[in-house]
């Protein structure tokens, strides 16, 4: 296959790689060329020439969430097999409607998830088959705490532009709940701003789904000194509790796993782990939690 990757920033480099290092024939674009030449460089690809037109079997949106929905939309409708990083849009409306369009239009669109894909003990689809089942018991709480180890971008934060930590980072954590768990019907949280920034950067999340399910997501980028090696490292914890039992399980975050099951569902039709659906309910659970926090929203909102 050929892959077009859009975006030379930090998620369009790990494609670059894995898909390099697969063996696929990859070109890389972005409109700061500087970025695109560093990519080809460092990842053995090429430099687009014709932008967007460059001929590709299968286009990768890595471009900050402000951006998706409009590229996603332009790509599938000139016939492209689209891969779009995390969130699938910025706006909860916006990934509804794009949700639906691909429906509707047959478009070809996937989530690059890579936190929805691994075996054994780690594979979504078999736990949430486990969970189903009553394993864990009628009602299950994933309970979850994470904190970033790496300074976000400057635009991450800002709600208006990357959705602020809990659309940046826990996007990962919401969408994968809704393939457990299914769709959501009540939401809270709390949250602080510790950078200088609109959005939060630290909080929690509680999200409720019509299953009897929660999702308890304590989320946070930090402090600053843990930029510089100024503070002690956190221990990231998460795991199910359920009336019958209880396990430690940590979502897996696999780009290789996540392409090998991307490259079998294009070539052959088969649904992916993580539906449009799925990303678009997430990105919509992610506003709610905000507010019902009291988080001011932005108007596009």
């Amino acid at each position: 296959m050929r892959f077009l990757v859009i975006g030379a920033g930090s998620a369009g480099r790990i494609h670059c790689s894995v898909l390099r290092h697969s063996g696929h024939e990859v070109v890389v674009w972005d409109k700061d060329l500087r970025a695109a030449h560093q990519a080809a460089h460092d990842f053995g690809v090429e430099v687009a020439e014709n932008g967007l037109g460059e001929p590709h079997d299968v286009a990768v949106v890595a471009t900050p969430p402000r951006t998706h929905y409009a590229l996603v939309s332009e790509l599938a409708e000139r016939g492209s097999v689209v891969v779009c990083e995390k969130p699938l849009c910025l706006w909860a409306e916006d990934a509804w409607h794009l949700a639906e369009e691909a429906v509707v239009r047959g478009w070809r669109v996937y989530v690059a998830e890579s936190q929805a894909y691994g075996s054994g003990e780690m594979d979504l689809e078999a736990m949430r088959e486990r969970i189903v089942s009553g394993e864990f018991g009628e009602r299950v709480s994933w309970w979850i705490r994470g904190m970033t180890t790496y300074r976000p971008q400057p635009w991450s934060l800002a709600l208006e532009h990357g959705g602020g930590a809990f659309m940046e980072g826990g996007i990962h954590i919401f969408t994968v709940a809704r393939v457990l768990f299914g769709e959501s019907v009540d939401w809270c949280g709390r949250f602080h701003r510790h950078f200088n920034a609109d959005g939060p950067d630290t909080g929690t999340a509680i999200v409720d789904y019509e299953t009897g399910h929660q999702l308890v997501l304590q989320l946070g980028w930090g402090t600053e000194g843990c930029f510089d090696g100024e503070c002690t490292p956190l221990y990231a914890t998460s795991g199910f509790v359920g009336g019958k039992k209880q396990l430690a399980w940590w979502p897996p975050d696999d780009y290789e796993a996540m392409w090998q099951r991307l490259y079998h569902c294009i070539e052959t039709g088969e649904p992916p782990v993580v539906s449009l659906a799925d990303a678009a309910g997430a990105v919509a659970d992610v506003w709610l939690c905000y507010k019902a926090g009291g988080i001011t929203l932005p108007e596009e909102g």
